[in-house]
């Protein structure tokens, strides 16, 4: 599967060695889910980070790494202030994290700028509760510890996420609430590493 983009020459673009080249250091990226149909449905600000990621690596692919960071930057700029919430923008954010080139000085580094989006939108969508019933393998007694205010029904979490008509029992369902657990998890992580 592979994306092409054409400009003054053909440029074919494959999304895999994204997760071959790039994903580990992404948590919240499930390779099964996160196909680039589903991406590209669900948020253009993660399509195209996944894209500029890709591109940056890629001999011969300069001019259309540019270009793709330049519509990367516009979007992130636009979310903040166009209501548009989901995990896939969080983990658009965090994508870029890693390779962004830091600033001449704090206040020109958006490094912590996108991580503070990021987290603004995670605890919008509730990121931060536990899902209930849990598929998460936990030690025994540890739900009883939490406190009703920390968790989230299962069901209300899809709702959330734009899957209410989902069956939260179903594969597919289970799987979108894990990676709503991975990547609360995975920006908690990287909260704590640019601290």
């Amino acid at each position: 599967m592979s994306v092409v983009a054409s400009s003054p020459g053909q440029y074919t673009l494959t999304v895999y060695s994204f997760y071959e080249n790039l994903s580990h250091t992404r948590w919240g990226l499930d390779p099964f889910l996160h196909t680039p149909g589903f991406v590209r449905s669900r948020s253009a600000f993660l399509f195209t980070s996944v894209l500029a990621a890709s591109a940056s690596f890629a001999t011969g692919m300069a001019a259309l790494c540019k270009r793709l960071c330049i519509h990367r930057d516009s979007l992130a700029r636009r979310i903040p202030f166009s209501g548009f919430r989901s995990v896939e923008i969080v983990l658009a954010f965090m994508v870029n994290i890693p390779w962004m080139a830091p600033g001449r000085h704090w206040t020109n580094d958006l490094t912590c700028a996108y991580l503070s989006t990021a987290l603004t939108i995670a605890l919008d969508l509730s990121l931060n509760k536990i899902v209930l019933p849990s598929s998460t393998i936990r030690p025994p007694g540890f739900l009883d510890r939490i406190a009703k205010a920390d968790c989230i029904e299962a069901g209300r979490a899809l709702e959330i996420d734009g899957f209410g008509d989902m069956d939260a029992f179903s594969p597919q369902a289970r799987r979108l609430l894990r990676t709503r657990e991975r990547v609360w998890l995975s920006l908690f992580v990287l909260d704590r590493g640019y601290v």
